[in-house]
Formats: structure tokens, C-alpha cells, sequence
């Protein structure tokens, strides 16, 4: 019965090391810029990785800003719907988020990722690579979005213990 245990818990233990997952093949690294983190992904693999979140932590653990990162201004689902963006083989990416003031406490960061297929991009995805952050304009002053965006802000600004830290939490969120 030792025996059988011992050899169970010797292959779960093993097959864990035994999948390598997308993250062995990225190179990550991030850093703060004023009110924006800053993150930087290098696949040093060759197969295609998609990054589908990335996030903000403080020191505890706890989460300050979470990303489901587009690229593509032909992508009309909402940006918490997004499907992430692709690092190609040998590629370098970076991504910036802005975080506001709150970003002084950020201490941690975090990405998930999945590999996918080169005949897996979508035209949205292909074309918004080549657009670069066009496509980020376009969802900026797009009016769906805007007032979308107003009223999350104004739920926060709603959250707020006194008027003058509402008025600010409002003027971040809508210039994030």
C-alpha cells in the first residue's frame, strides 16, 4: 500500500515539471511610468502565445488593476470580452496600462497566456497589428464607449466617503 501511494504521489509530482506551459517560452518584465505600468513580453519560443490578462497587485496580494489586453480597433466586443493580443515566435511586445494615482502602490504583477496557432488570428487581430495603437483612439472617443466608461466612473465616484475624493476618483477613472 506504501508502495502504491509513493508511486501516485511520484507521478502527480512529476507530471507537473513535465508540462511546460506558454510561460516557460516568455521573457516578462514590467515597470511604472508616472500613472501607466508598463509591461514587456518576449517569446523566446517558436510557437504563437496569446497574453490574455495581465495584473496589478499591491503588496498583499491584492488586485489594483486587472487587464484583458486588445490591440485591435476592429474588435467590437467590449474590452472585458477581449481575447488578448499574440507575441510571435522570436517577437518582443510591449503593453501599457494606466493605473492613476493608485499606482504608487503597486508592488506586484502578474500575466496569464495560452498558446494558440498562427491560423487561429482573426482579421481584427491581424489588422489592428498592423494599425498599432490607432485602434486605441478610436475606442477612446467611440460615443458606446464613452458612456460606458462614464458610468463605471461614476459608480466609483458614487463609492467615495467624501465629495472631493469622489470629484477626484471621477476626473482618473475618465482620463484612464
Amino acid at each position: 500500500m506504501k508502495k502504491l501511494f509513493f508511486i501516485i504521489t511520484l507521478n502527480l509530482f512529476l507530471s507537473g515539471y513535465a508540462h511546460a506551459g506558454c510561460k516557460n517560452d516568455l521573457k516578462w518584465s514590467w515597470w511604472k511610468d508616472t500613472n501607466v505600468a508598463r509591461s514587456e513580453f518576449k517569446n523566446n519560443g517558436n510557437k504563437f502565445i496569446r497574453i490574455t490578462e495581465i495584473e496589478f497587485l499591491d503588496a498583499e496580494r491584492s488586485v489594483i488593476k486587472n487587464v484583458n489586453p486588445t490591440r485591435s480597433i476592429f474588435d467590437r466586443r467590449p474590452k472585458n470580452e477581449s481575447k488578448g493580443f499574440f507575441v510571435g515566435p522570436k517577437e518582443t511586445k510591449r503593453y501599457g496600462t494606466s493605473i492613476g494615482k493608485s499606482i504608487k502602490y503597486v508592488k506586484k504583477a502578474r500575466y496569464d497566456c495560452s498558446y494558440q496557432k498562427p491560423y487561429e488570428k482573426t482579421f481584427s487581430e491581424s489588422a489592428g497589428g498592423l494599425l498599432g495603437s490607432a485602434g486605441n483612439v478610436v475606442d477612446d472617443i467611440n460615443p458606446v464607449n464613452y458612456f460606458t466608461k462614464r458610468k463605471e466612473c461614476k459608480e466609483r465616484q458614487d463609492r467615495a466617503d467624501t465629495v472631493a475624493i469622489g470629484k477626484s476618483w471621477y476626473k482618473e477613472c475618465m482620463n484612464e
